[in-house]
């Protein structure tokens, strides 16, 4: 932790006991409707004391709370209360119990502002989600608990209130600032609300965000912050208040931007830290949004475009990397794609690893964890502690590709998007280019990707690395299959087919020009308690010359029929 930050966490904590000495423990009569959800599969681990945060697994005795039971990172997971919304969801009488029993403790121990928890980032989180479960949490024969918690949402409102603006990062700061109003607007606090609203309000329209992207670039943290938004905004309308055209300018320019991350089966693209996101959250938010301007297929925003005919979508990362100073997890995944078929992922990235411990953290993020090409051996930017003063700081993402090129064009043949970046310029003074086509039925894809050294600098470059490491010009095409999508080579190597449980079926060919294999890859997601085992198709050659070309296809088989009933009933803990 750096020298400022101690001394922002130590002008936090004399702001937070000041503030703790005003506070009145009253009650209030509030009911709002959750906005957050949760894992079932995590909520029954959870009742059987198998607990994971930061990383890190414990099994203790059931109902044994979490706190005080592990390093930093395990700490802020369980002071933010995550916990909460996967209890909420699974929503049984042993889930509640539990879940009443935990903030019991919590608020027992650190209610009145002490303890690890009271961090501005780790405040607003779990202040969104005590508001979001006010129902679920309250007893109504414990009037001193009920107090207790009311007391702590107060405690922790009127802290980021006072404190949102001291936050250095520019989302973590408007996120603080969010759950301050939402917490306003919801309970009783001696803070007059329409000054908060109003100073939103200018964050919206002077912030980074102000264009409905997150510096981040993390589908995730954009869909955070857009559904506090549109809970902020629903809250002002119930009550009779105009929403700020500041704020509401904000989520109309989010919400086609999450439409896009949004693949063809309701989940969203999985870059730069996002994992799938909750069933059924975004779709709320949107609709209780308004906006109706759906996405179109070629369409490019934050770094991202999506095509989209017939039944398929696919999403694409045509960006360059998060400043450095916001990329604790942040993907060298440039070029990189997923395509969904109906509600069947087919071709994926490995996905966030960081509820698997710090390694995996670290290979999720790397280039050969993504569907793109990389040379052997090679990510495309260097993920490594910057700065690092212990094992709790964040590991930082750099010497990324620092142009990334896009362009989308549409003919009667389908979309094409050509994209290319320069990350690996530098090592091998070769460009990668990326062309995708994807016809106007859905139904084929066509991929050519081309390594390339432009002009006589990049010739230099290439020669140079070509003469004192020539076996450093091996490299491969990944394309990384979901563990649902069951592969295997065909017609004597020229081909994979990939079987989904919907039925379908789809073939990837390649032009001959490379050797194609199928190796073990890993699925991870937080849904999960421990990384699925899945496959990849990897495409493999050298670049010998100072223009290497790869084309490939991956289409469905000719007696695939357009329209499928797809009535398999997946098992969630499968």
């Amino acid at each position: 932790m750096s020298l400022l930050d101690r001394l922002a966490d130590r002008a936090n904590a004399v702001a937070l006991r000041r503030i703790a000495t005003r506070v009145a423990a009253t009650d209030a009569d509030v009911e709002p409707e959750p906005l957050s959800f949760g894992s079932s599969a995590v909520a029954e681990r959870l009742l059987k004391g198998e607990l994971r945060f930061g990383g890190v697994s414990k099994t203790t005795a059931q109902g044994v709370a979490p706190f005080g039971l592990g390093g930093v990172l395990w700490e802020r997971e369980a002071h933010s209360f995550i916990w909460l919304d996967d209890l909420a969801t699974l929503a049984s009488d042993d889930a509640q119990a539990l879940a009443r029993a935990w903030t019991a403790e919590w608020l027992k121990r650190f209610g009145t502002g002490n303890g690890a928890g009271w961090t501005l980032p780790i405040t607003a989180d779990r202040l969104v989600r005590q508001t979001n479960h006010l129902i679920f949490l309250r007893q109504p024969n414990n009037q001193p608990f009920n107090t207790a918690l009311l007391h702590s949402m107060r405690l922790a409102t009127q802290f980021l209130a006072a404190r949102w603006s001291k936050q250095r990062d520019a989302f973590q700061r408007l996120y603080a600032l969010a759950a301050a109003v939402f917490g306003a607007l919801q309970i009783d606090v001696p803070i007059d609300p329409s000054a908060l609203v109003s100073t939103l309000a200018e964050e919206c329209r002077n912030g980074p965000s102000s264009n409905g992207t997150v510096t981040s670039r993390s589908p995730d943290d954009l869909e955070r912050l857009f559904v506090l938004l549109v809970a902020i905004s629903s809250r002002l309308t119930a009550l009779d208040q105009r929403v700020p055209g500041d704020i509401a300018g904000v989520v109309k320019h989010m919400a086609p931007t999450l439409r896009l991350l949004r693949h063809s089966d309701g989940t969203l693209a999985r870059f730069h830290g996002a994992d799938r996101g909750a069933e059924g959250q975004l779709d709320r938010a949107l609709a209780f949004s308004g906006v109706r301007k759906p996405a179109r297929s070629g369409q490019v925003a934050m770094g991202y475009c999506r095509l989209a005919a017939g039944r398929t979508s696919l999403v694409a990362d045509v960006g360059k990397p998060p400043p450095v100073q916001v990329s604790a997890y942040a993907h060298a995944s440039a070029l990189a794609f997923e395509l969904t078929s109906g509600r069947r992922p087919v071709i994926v990235s490995a996905g966030p690893g960081e509820n698997f411990g710090p390694d995996w953290a670290l290979a999720g993020r790397a280039t050969p964890s993504h569907s793109t090409l990389a040379f052997s051996g090679l990510s495309q930017a260097r993920i490594a502690a910057r700065g690092k003063q212990g094992p709790d700081d964040p590991v930082l993402l750099d010497h990324g590709p620092t142009e990334v090129t896009c362009r989308v064009t549409r003919s009667e043949d389908g979309t094409l998007m050509v994209a290319a970046h320069n990350a690996y310029v530098p090592s091998h003074g070769m460009w990668h280019q990326r062309a995708l086509r994807l016809s106007l039925d859905g139904r084929q894809l066509e991929g050519v990707d081309l390594l390339e050294a432009r002009g006589k600098d990049d010739e230099v470059l290439f020669r140079t690395a070509q003469t004192k490491r020539p076996d450093s010009f091996a490299f491969a095409i990944r394309l990384h299959l979901h563990p649902h999508a069951q592969a295997g080579v065909a017609l004597n190597g020229a081909a994979v087919a990939i079987t989904l449980r919907s039925g379908e079926v789809w073939m990837l060919r390649h032009d001959g020009t490379c050797d194609v294999s199928l190796e073990p890859s890993v699925w991870l997601t937080r849904d999960e308690d421990k990384p699925v085992a899945s496959e990849q198709i990897v495409l493999s050659t050298m670049a010998d010359e100072m223009e290497r070309r790869v084309r490939w296809t991956l289409s469905k088989a000719q007696d695939t029929p357009r329209g499928i009933r797809d009535l398999h009933r997946d098992d969630p803990h499968s």
